[in-house]
């Protein structure tokens, strides 16, 4: 009796995005399981561009614990990097690094600081973490301006920085780095000798006071010391925001405060400051400028909405009758301050249960969607290292989202995952040469356009896609292969062959009967030196192996078919770059399967 074998064909036309945490049956056309190190852009698939190293080791010697960038009053842009002892500027239209700028004596950042940089008008702030809590001080007395202050068992150590204020003579008080420890007494040295012992009733507060540089050449400590309501000095801090002609800094773990309009050093820790949600089990985690001179304040599991009003504010008194904080949402909050991004009308940031978007409504309030953003991928965000998220950083540019965290363990950002606002899909999760990781972002000018940067602690700075491969360590012996050479090597750094990869949806033409995998079809676009695989997954039975492989020696389209000769129910293709950047812009597959026994009734 004959059978009737029913042909089909299935593939893609293009390709829109990633959704690994879905089965792969249920994929729509133009959706792959895995997207590594890939961009799809306009349908096709190609792999990134590979990261150029801009900066040496022997130009930076030390670990870079801050980057921010930096704009002078006549356009020029500086990427800033933060080290243990000073700061370097990066010019990025001359593409040179000068040299450091050191920080006052005594001053440092050590890897535990938290550490943040805030331009306000033609100067830099740098924030080195919270302060400790206020002790009181029993006695402070001098010799000249050898000042030793005594206070019963402070736990402080040598080169420790304090502040001390509420004494009656202002010589005491200021920020110190203190000297001459014992279980009870430390010295610091004053400006000028007061004269007499302290009066007044002195408090002292661990912490290192901001820092402030101007722009060129000086970086000194901002003025400590006064706690006068309404003049106070400015507060030491985690991280702050410049909005509206005014710094707002997170005070405590669950109160801001605002300084005075245009006078950074003046605030009124009494009346211009807000508490939060107290006595919650939560924390403040940042800050966002949003519409209409308000801002949004995320904690850890909740969010909110700020207003401080411009006209009602005067030093010592209550802020103006329309100031408000309102919540948002107590339904999640976010882990990360540096993944907070504003994007047009859209916010997006990190949070425990993922990447959420954050879009206003017609009447401008924010309206949070209950799904995370991140839910197609979410199987990835499960391999965030749960202890070492808060390190997320997060930038968009060209229409993309760019978050880097630590996964499989990682206690740095070792990968970045990539989401379109074009495609409104999840586009790639990049990887990097081991021991690259990116402990920050910046977008910043690179000759006469903006561009994406990637900070490394050990390496520097990086220009993101811009090569065919990435650049890390210095070169020594024979470079790493498999990879492509550019015509000229202009720098000394290693390249590395960056692994694109694509493992598509399932292909089974919408029926668990058993097919035979006849042949598949690729379109691509290579440039000579491009070479790639691909591999043929059947399932049910499950089979395995390289079904093709292909090399360009010129630039030009390519149609290939090749043979897959396999069984199964339901079959995925995963293509791998070998070198260079191959594109694909279209697959088709093939198979047969088996019909019924057709009958003759004659």
């Amino acid at each position: 009796m004959p059978l009737t074998n029913s042909y089909m064909v299935e593939g893609e036309n293009g390709f829109i995005g990633m959704q690994s945490r879905n089965n792969p049956l249920e994929l729509k056309a133009g959706y792959v399981q895995l997207s590594q190190n890939m961009r799809l852009d306009r349908g096709t698939a190609a792999v990134r561009l590979g990261m150029k190293r801009l900066t040496s080791g022997a130009s930076i010697g030390v670990n870079i614990y801050g980057s921010s960038t930096f704009s002078t009053s006549t356009g020029t842009e500086y990427i800033i990097l933060l080290t243990g002892s000073g700061l370097f500027s990066y010019n990025t239209s001359t593409l040179s690094i000068g040299s450091i700028v050191n920080y006052p004596t005594g001053r440092t950042i050590t890897a535990t600081d938290n550490v943040d940089i805030v331009q306000a008008n033609n100067v830099a702030y740098i924030f080195r973490g919270q302060g400790e809590a206020l002790k009181t001080v029993t006695s402070i007395t001098r010799v000249t301006t050898t000042a030793t202050a005594t206070i019963t068992a402070h736990g402080y150590a040598n080169g420790d920085e304090v502040i001390i204020t509420g004494s009656n003579l202002t010589q005491y008080n200021g920020s110190y780095v203190i000297a001459g420890v014992t279980a009870n007494t430390f010295t610091y040295t004053m400006a000028s000798d007061p004269g007499a012992s302290s009066g007044g009733t002195p408090v002292c507060q661990k912490g290192k006071a901001p820092l402030v540089w101007d722009g060129a050449t000086t970086i000194t400590v901002v003025p400590q010391g006064v706690s006068t309501p309404g003049a106070e000095n400015m507060p030491t801090t985690d991280f702050g925001l410049y909005f509206k002609n005014r710094l707002i800094l997170k005070q405590t773990r669950d109160s801001i405060c605002a300084s005075d309009y245009l006078d950074y050093n003046t605030w009124d820790l009494d009346f211009a400051q807000f508490f939060i949600n107290v006595g919650a089990n939560d924390f403040i985690v940042g800050f966002q400028p949003w519409q209409e001179d308000k801002f949004i304040i995320f904690q850890r599991n909740s969010m909110y909405y700020a207003y401080v009003d411009p006209n009602g504010y005067t030093a010592g008194a209550a802020p103006g009758g329309t100031s408000f904080i309102q919540s948002l949402t107590s339904e999640f909050g976010c882990s990360a301050r540096r993944s907070i991004v504003n994007a047009g009308e859209y916010i997006f940031f990190l949070s425990d249960n993922g990447v959420y978007l954050l879009n206003p409504s017609l009447d401008l309030k924010l309206l949070g969607n209950t799904t995370p953003l991140s839910d197609p991928i979410s199987d990835v965000i499960a391999r965030i290292n749960t202890t070492a998220v808060s390190k997320a950083v997060g930038k968009v540019f060209n229409n993309r989202y760019y978050l880097a965290i630590p996964v499989d363990g990682s206690t740095r950002n070792n990968a970045v995952i990539v989401y379109s606002l074009l495609n409104k899909a999840w586009e790639s999760v990049d990887t990097f040469p081991v021991g690259m990781y990116v402990d920050s972002m910046a977008i910043a000018l690179y000759g006469q356009a903006k561009r994406l940067y990637f900070i490394n602690q050990e390496y520097g700075i990086f220009l993101s896609e811009e090569l065919a491969y990435d650049e890390l360590t210095d070169s020594t012996g024979a470079p790493v292969l498999p990879f492509v050479l550019p015509a000229v090597m202009t720098t000394s750094f290693q390249p590395n062959a960056i692994a694109g990869q694509i493992l598509t949806r399932r292909y089974f033409y919408d029926t668990y009967a058993s097919k035979r995998f006849s042949y598949a079809e690729a379109d691509l676009n290579c440039n000579a030196g491009d070479s790639m695989t691909i591999t043929a997954i059947a399932t049910n039975p499950d089979n395995t192996s390289q079904v093709f492989s292909f090399a360009s020696s010129s630039a030009e389209d390519f149609t290939k078919r090749f043979r897959i000769a396999k069984r199964g129910f339901g079959l995925d293709l995963k293509l791998e770059s070998v070198t260079g950047r191959p594109t694909v812009r279209g697959l088709r597959i093939s198979a047969t399967m088996p019909g019924k026994n057709v009958v003759s009734e004659e």
